[in-house]
């Protein structure tokens, strides 16, 4: 790669700055039965039309990756890539600001392509695929920002290299303001870009394994599932995976604790795919309210911008559960699913509605003034039409206690499966204050835990911590928060003190069983639906076959009646 902070027209040898990196190319291991399926999709029915996307697994090309350092702050530089084979036309990209500025960026997501039953149509214009996804993109790129929040569901099947390829091609062709400055993407994984959306039956597993083709052709911070990045020193944007288990969720609200701890940004926009406040098909995912809500309100989140509803729809800004106002600490909650993914009408609005528009492809901007210092944001359709105004100013953050300081003796400990291990808290407390701890997980593998709760100042709990057999061989973080219950009682949910141990999980002598139980099992053959054309025992195997993978030797399953049906049963060692 060659680049400079000026234009030079794409003349190979000008260029001030070259840059090399690494490449790769990869395969996803899917079922025999799977991997067999190739061609073509066509029929008669638009519905189930899948223009020029076979079905094979195995990434063709190679993935090049190049880090760039040094670079200047608000700063336009120009770029060809390219080798001994030959370089690409010249394009650029400007860095972000390190001063306090204006600043522009996009928002929305879901432009994935429909499946059976999906297509819906408006009366002014056809909501179909890949225009829909087209014509927004076009309108948000004449609005020239900085750079886009994408909240998810690029493609319609995450395990598909074609819808891959369809998805990175039209972000070269329409991603570009007029002058060639390529827009940067802050993406968020959605549940399209999971394989467990492949293998509906098989969420036992989540994560980098089951995204290979959003991981490996995104370049993010950290652990690439949830980071966070600064725009200056006004706009700090945090992204986080709303496609896990229940336990990575808390996991996840200890890392959203510290980060945003530890940011003074003026403004504070946090991004994931599902939403917690929706009226649309979907609904609210509940599971995220009860985990993240707390936090995003104690520490004052200005804008929450989800997806996965195909529809749009603005909150009143809403704390406690309820709508309050932005100066008492309200949080406003943006669903933007609408960039050219198949539309949902909303039936029905909720008590936290501050505008609803569905039946229409569009994308929202943010406006951010720093001399006034507001936050303009728009909903802005296909066509260019403005369907939504609304202006916020900015406000003052309660201040953030600082951690008190927290002993957790031992630091770290070498466990056998299913071994106890007695962990002591020490800390130093206000006289009077009553103290309550509460414990998250850095794995899917939780801790269990024995403690006695409440404790008057000085404060000292003694803990017996262990872990399950499936964690043998892996360490686990578990973090120990500790919270005023008078800050409890007012709604503040910000710990006073936080700490860790660390469990190292030996591999025991004990063997690690996985018990698998299915009944009624018949299968369920439908040729009027080709998505899900398979009988109950062949789609299964999938789902059997991969847990088996993961437990050599050591799978159960128990057939309780009616394992055979429309499809022939499956023999299983036992």
């Amino acid at each position: 790669m060659k680049y400079d902070t000026v234009s030079r027209d794409g003349v190979v040898a000008d260029y001030e700055y070259e840059a090399t990196g690494t490449h790769h190319t990869f395969e996803v291991d899917v079922p025999e039965e799977t991997a067999e399926r190739t061609g073509v999709r066509y029929g008669l029915n638009p519905a189930w039309f899948f223009p020029e996307w076979p079905y094979h697994y195995e990434f063709e090309g190679y993935i090049h990756v190049v880090e760039l350092t040094g670079l200047e702050p608000d700063t336009t530089y120009y770029f060809i890539c390219g080798g001994p084979g030959g370089w690409s036309q010249e394009w650029s990209f400007r860095t972000a600001p390190a001063a306090s500025k204006d600043i522009v960026f996009a928002m929305g997501g879901d432009s994935r392509s429909p499946y059976g039953g999906e297509i819906r149509s408006h009366p002014e214009r056809v909501s179909n695929f890949p225009w829909g996804r087209n014509w927004v993109s076009e309108e948000m790129a004449a609005n020239e920002p900085l750079f886009t929040i994408y909240t998810g569901d690029m493609v319609e099947r995450g395990e598909y290299p074609g819808h891959w390829n369809s998805w990175m091609n039209h972000q070269q062709e329409y991603w570009v303001t007029e002058n060639d400055r390529m827009i940067p993407i802050v993406p968020v994984v959605g549940n399209h870009e999971v394989l467990t959306e492949m293998f509906p039956l098989a969420g036992w597993e989540y994560g980098k394994e089951n995204s290979p083709f959003y991981y490996e052709q995104f370049a993010l911070p950290g652990n690439e599932r949830w980071y966070s990045l600064d725009f200056g020193p006004d706009l700090h944007v945090v992204v986080l995976d709303s496609e896990v288990p229940r336990e990575e969720l808390s996991i996840q609200a200890s890392w959203l604790e510290e980060d945003l701890r530890a940011t003074d940004a003026k403004w504070i926009v946090v991004a994931f795919h599902r939403p917690i406040y929706s009226s649309g098909d979907h609904g609210s995912d509940l599971k995220l309210r009860e985990y993240w809500e707390p936090i995003l309100e104690d520490y004052g989140v200005d804008l929450v911008i989800t997806g996965h509803d195909h529809d749009y729809e603005r909150s009143y800004p809403i704390k406690d559960g309820k709508v309050s106002s932005r100066a008492e600490g309200g949080v406003v909650h943006v669903v933007n699913g609408v960039w050219g993914a198949p539309t949902y009408p909303i039936e029905e609005t909720n008590w936290w509605t501050a505008k609803a528009i569905d039946m229409r492809h569009l994308f929202s901007l943010a406006e951010l003034s720093a001399a006034e210092e507001t936050l303009n944001l728009k909903a802005i359709d296909s066509a260019g039409r403005v369907l939504d105004n609304v202006t916020y100013s900015s406000r003052v953050r309660r201040p953030v206690v600082p951690l008190k300081p927290l002993e957790v003796n031992p630091p770290e400990v070498a466990v056998e499966p299913g071994e106890h291990v007695k962990v002591t808290l020490r800390a130093s407390t206000e006289p009077g204050d009553l103290i309550v701890p509460a414990v998250t997980t850095s794995s899917m593998y939780d801790t269990s835990l024995k403690w006695n709760q409440w404790k008057a100042s000085p404060a000292e709990w003694t803990f017996e911590v262990w872990a399950p057999e499936a964690a043998a061989g892996k360490s686990i973080n578990a973090y120990f928060n500790l919270y005023s219950l008078e800050d409890l009682l007012e709604g503040r949910f910000t710990p006073r003190s936080q700490n860790y141990i660390t469990l190292h999980v030996v591999e025991g002598p004990n063997a690690h069983l996985t018990f698998l139980g299915t009944n009624d099992f018949e299968g369920f053959a439908r040729p009027s639906w080709p998505h899900f054309n398979l009988g109950g025992s062949p789609y299964m195997k999938s789902y059997f076959d991969a847990i088996e993978k993961s437990n050599p030797g050591g799978v159960l399953e128990f057939d309780a009646g009616d394992v055979i049906g429309a499809a022939p049963p499956l023999l299983r060692r036992i």
